[in-house]
């Protein structure tokens, strides 16, 4: 079982920009990080997280879905983030989510469900304002740019089994397995 009590920053400032909002000249400096789950890419905007998915992002993924410039040059600035991410446990994190506005308002939801527990796709369009959401609320879950701390992979189907993953199913099931079996280990316990 991998560690994973470093997916649980001691505080995260969350900036939340608009599709289309960054500066004309934003620039997302991308590179592939080791992690325990393999290598992972990172994108870091202005000192702060802006992309982390499993495995290699191009760089038109990644401006694509920023709507930014992108480039290969961020060795030096992602290896802190990944420190921070997989290293340091409890570290501070700053994350910058670009999105359209409903995406950033599912993101932000997503932030507020406790590690260790689980939603469903129907709770989170309910807890925001309207239950028949759900399929929009999972292909924003699906778009989440910022894997692990945007936590989309705690969002399972109404009758409790996985659904779908980004990054597959198998690390889903890890991820959570991960998360229950480090609450369990603390006394904590994981809802639904």
């Amino acid at each position: 079982m991998r560690d994973v009590t470093a997916f649980r920053p001691r505080e995260l400032r969350v900036a939340a920009r608009p599709l289309g909002a960054l500066p004309p000249r934003a620039i997302v400096r991308r590179a592939l990080a080791p992690t325990p789950f393999g290598a992972c890419t990172i994108g870091v905007l202005e000192g702060t997280l802006a992309w982390l998915s499993f495995g290699e992002a191009s760089s038109a993924e990644v401006e694509a879905r920023l709507a930014c410039t992108v480039r290969e040059d961020g060795e030096d600035l992602v290896r802190p983030f990944a420190e921070r991410l997989f290293v340091s446990p409890r570290a501070s994190l700053a994350v910058t989510l670009v999105g359209t506005p409903f995406q950033l308002r599912v993101w932000c939801a997503l932030l507020a469900v406790p590690y260790g527990a689980t939603t469903t796709y129907g709770t989170l369009a309910a807890d925001l304002g309207d239950p028949r959401l759900a399929r929009a609320v999972g292909q924003a879950v699906g778009a989440n740019p910022i894997a692990i701390v945007v936590p989309c992979h705690r969002v399972l189907r109404a009758g409790g089994s996985l659904g779908g993953y980004r990054w597959g199913v198998e690390r889903k099931s890890e991820l959570l397995a991960c998360e229950a079996s480090e609450g369990t280990a603390s006394g904590g316990s994981s809802g639904a």
